[in-house]
């Protein structure tokens, strides 16, 4: 690309030079003869590709179009990489919410009947890079390293639209009055989890695991 602009440079520049030199030059005979002259050079400069092309070693050329093939290939594989790893985590936070969804909605009539609690929000915490998608569920629970579930007191007024699954490190409280470790073990045996991966919070309030 460089060449061919100071190529294209050469040319618009000579053209300039030629008109001023004929503008100079008196009305004789030598006049035609310079005009020869000019014109062989201008001939000169449009073929100076040519001249150049042909004067190049042809494993230069093959081992220059080689590399940017190799370029563009690499380009295109880190392209396709970068979309590939877009889309598994679209697809993991989607599975992910899915699956909370379907967790919560198992438990929380009995929830509310027995402890008078329901569920705001359920978070996974886990190694991004181990979690493989799709999976069984018995297995993605195995995968967790912890559960936080956010619980809010009494029953919920309008159903809100289901939150966005956060993946964030989690805060450990301690206990008050609140009698978490009875809602742990109900909310592992529900879920088939262990109970040491659940932790439990509450809005405005405390909680633990």
């Amino acid at each position: 690309m460089e060449f061919i602009s100071s190529w294209i440079a050469n040319i618009i520049l000579f053209i300039m030079l030629a008109a001023v030199v004929e503008l100079l030059l008196p009305q004789s005979s030598m006049q035609k003869y310079v005009k020869l002259v000019l014109g062989l050079f201008m001939i000169v400069i449009i073929l100076t590709p040519i001249f150049k092309f042909i004067s190049l070693d042809p494993k230069e050329i093959i081992k220059e179009f080689e590399n940017e093939s190799l370029y563009a290939h690499a380009d295109t594989q880190n392209s396709l990489k970068e979309k590939k790893i877009e889309i598994q985590a679209q697809q993991r936070a989607y599975i992910l919410e899915q699956t909370a969804v379907q967790m919560e909605k198992y438990v929380e009539k009995e929830l509310m009947n027995s402890f008078g609690y329901a569920i705001g929000e359920i978070r996974f915490d886990f190694e991004e890079d181990q979690l493989e998608l799709p999976m069984e569920y018995d297995r993605l629970m195995e995968q967790m390293k912890r559960i936080v579930v956010i619980l809010e007191a009494g029953e919920k007024g309008d159903v809100e639209p289901v939150r966005e699954v956060v993946v964030q490190p989690v805060r450990s409280n301690e206990y008050d009055e609140f009698n978490g470790e009875q809602i742990i073990q109900f909310l592992s045996q529900r879920w088939g989890i262990d109970k040491e991966k659940i932790e439990i919070q509450v809005e405005g309030g405390n909680g633990g695991n």
